[in-house]
C-alpha cells in the first residue's frame, strides 16, 4: 500500500463510513474502529487456537472492510440473503475496484485463502458486530436486538469454546 492511497482513500474513508447505517444506533462506530477491533480480537483468537498468521493475513483481516470506504456498510444478511444477492454484490466490488486497488487485499473474495485463517477472520468479524450490538442493547437501543441474536447463534455455531472464552462463560 502506497502512503498516498493510505492517506487518500484507506485513513479518510475508514474513519468516515459508520457501521449499522440501517439501524438507529446510539453511539456510532466508524469502520476504522470496528476494524481495529476485529484485528485485536483475531489476535486473540490465534492465540487461543494456536494458529500463526502470516503477514499477508494480517494484511487481510486489518483491512478486510476497506472496500467499503467505496460502497458504505451494507448489513451481513442482506448481502448473503441469497444467491442472487451475493453475485450482486460481487458485480458491485468488482466494478468499484480498479487498479489503484490491491484486490486482493481489499476485496470481500475469501477464493484461495487458507480454510482456518476464513474461519478465524469470520468469527472475529462477527465477534466484533456481537460485542458492538451487545454494547448498544446495554445502552438501551433495543434495534439491534434482533442482529444480537443473529450473532450469537451465529458464533455458537462457527466455535463455541472460542465464543465462551472470548465472552468470559
Amino acid at each position: 500500500m502506497t502512503r498516498d492511497f493510505y492517506m487518500d482513500k484507506v485513513r479518510k474513508g475508514t474513519q468516515n463510513i459508520k457501521r449499522f447505517q440501517m439501524e438507529d444506533v446510539i453511539k456510532p462506530q466508524s469502520l476504522a474502529e470496528h476494524g481495529y477491533h476485529v484485528v485485536n480480537l483475531f489476535l486473540i483468537a490465534c492465540n487461543f487456537t494456536g494458529y500463526s498468521p502470516s503477514v499477508k493475513e494480517l494484511d487481510k483481516v486489518i483491512n478486510h472492510d476497506v472496500l467499503e470506504t467505496l460502497t458504505g456498510d451494507l448489513n451481513k444478511r442482506i448481502k448473503d440473503f441469497s444467491k442472487e444477492t451475493i453475485q450482486a454484490w460481487a458485480v458491485i466490488e468488482e466494478s468499484v475496484l480498479d487498479e489503484r486497488w490491491e484486490t486482493e487485499a481489499y476485496s470481500d473474495s475469501f477464493e484461495g485463502w487458507e480454510a482456518k485463517f476464513i474461519s478465524l477472520l469470520e468469527f472475529c468479524d462477527s465477534m466484533e458486530a456481537y460485542l458492538y450490538c451487545t454494547e448498544e442493547y446495554k445502552r438501551g437501543n433495543h434495534n439491534l436486538g434482533r442482529a444480537l441474536e443473529y450473532y450469537h447463534s451465529r458464533l455458537r455455531l462457527m466455535n463455541s469454546n472460542l465464543f465462551s472464552y472470548i465472552v468470559g462463560d
